[in-house]
């Protein structure tokens, strides 16, 4: 897992893994997934991270899978 920060732009990055992005789904304003062709989660992007996001509701709608464990500690 990697985090990168892009501060002009005030967004974080989450990479959950380094399979392509094959769609990027919106789950609130300011906060995107991307997924592989498969559906599991590749990526988070937050924009304005230092605001109230719900992480809660990404990972709802896309579980990190057993091979991201140590994403999840």
């Amino acid at each position: 897992m990697r985090f990168d920060y892009d501060l002009d732009a005030d967004a974080l990055y989450v990479t959950i893994s380094g399979e392509p992005v094959a769609d990027t789904r919106t789950v609130e304003d300011l906060t995107s997934v991307d997924v592989d062709a498969e559906g599991r989660v590749v990526g988070i992007e937050v924009v304005n991270p230092g605001r109230a996001w719900a992480i809660d509701r990404v990972l709802a709608r896309y579980p990190l899978g057993d091979e991201d464990a140590p994403a999840r500690d």
